[in-house]
């Protein structure tokens, strides 16, 4: 039996399709809803690609986007429901009703997915829900067309931080060359995604940074984004992963958090460039994630949510030798791929 014979015999065998994500998309989940979508249409699926959530405009540029409908809620009934890129049942964009979704499907790479479907496809040695689906396209010789394999190379680029994080490993760099072969331009979807601020947001941007704190001797760095700022200030998911991303570039700062107020609480955000492995932080506040990069939200205020999350870090930090060297299997960490049925 081949790696993703279950999941094509599943995916063949049912007649209405629905494909959701994870809640405040990224370019790797809905890059992988796109993709997911093109191959049911090719088996003349009857299916629907929804989200709760609206998706960054960088992402406007995708082929097919149109496809994706953004609603509080699905309309009719499915007997398979694919959520992709989505590392828990907490962070579906919908609440799962069998009666409704019917059987639960999920693809994912987080290293936090303990598997809540009743279909699991889990690779957490891999950087992105996209490699997956090329792995799985692959296997079923599905062909990559040039906006297919756009919407695969968007989605690994995005998630490897433009294949910058340990978790973009020689095989991706292989998998990208194919796509780019395939007709993915790279330089375009460079541009879309990483070179396409307004400006009113750069200047924002950099007032936010203005207030970013350190501690040299713990290589730590946070900044924080008041709710009036966060209300006010119209940035996608992107954009703020932009924010935090700019903290790890300061020189010694090798672990970062931002913290950003909603109206449920404060969301943080945390990255690594070390060993220090972050998602332990997300998942001891309610959250999950990558080594490298996880959330969580805490129903606290930013001040009080900033208090209590940067002191467990300095505890947690001094047990960790934030060196920057690598022990780990060269991803960081130890693989566990899963392919379940309930």
């Amino acid at each position: 039996m081949k790696k993703f014979d279950v999941l094509f015999d599943e995916i063949k065998k049912s007649n209405r399709v629905l494909v959701i994500g994870h809640t405040n998309p990224d370019g790797d989940c809905i890059a992988s809803m796109l993709a997911m979508g093109l191959l049911l249409e090719s088996l003349e699926k009857d299916y629907e690609l929804y989200h709760k959530d609206p998706y960054p405009t960088c992402l406007n540029f995708f082929p097919y986007i149109e496809k994706i409908n953004i609603s509080d809620s699905p309309i009719g009934k499915f007997d398979l429901t694919i959520t992709v890129d989505t590392p828990s049942i907490k962070r579906m964009c919908y609440d799962y009703d069998s009666d409704v979704m019917g059987k639960l499907l999920v693809i994912d790479h987080h290293f936090t997915n303990n598997g809540f479907g009743e279909l699991n496809f889990i690779f957490k040695s891999i950087g992105s829900t996209c490699e997956i689906i090329y792995e799985f396209f692959k296997e079923i010789s599905f062909p990559f067309s040039p906006e297919i394999a756009t919407l695969l190379f968007t989605g690994i680029a995005t998630d490897t931080g433009y294949f910058q994080y340990r978790t973009a490993s020689a095989h991706t760099f292989n998998i990208a060359a194919d796509l780019i072969n395939c007709g993915a331009e790279h330089n375009v979807i460079y541009e879309e995604i990483w070179k396409n601020k307004k400006f009113e947001h750069v200047k924002l941007i950099s007032k936010i940074l203005s207030s970013t704190e350190i501690i040299r001797p713990l290589k730590l760095g946070w900044v924080k984004i008041g709710r009036k700022i966060s209300e006010d200030a119209s940035l996608d998911e992107n954009q703020y992963s932009d924010i935090v991303n700019q903290v790890t570039s300061i020189k010694g700062i090798r672990v970062a958090v931002m913290f950003r107020e909603i109206e449920e609480g404060t969301v943080c955000e945390f990255r690594s460039r070390s060993e220090f492995p972050v998602y332990i932080v997300a998942q001891l506040f309610g959250g999950g994630g990558h080594f490298y990069a996880s959330g969580c939200t805490v129903a606290y205020d930013i001040d009080k949510t900033a208090e209590i999350v940067i002191s467990k870090m300095k505890e947690m930090i001094k047990e960790f030798d934030l060196s920057g060297e690598i022990s780990t299997d060269g991803n960081g960490f130890v693989s566990d791929d899963t392919c379940s049925v309930k």
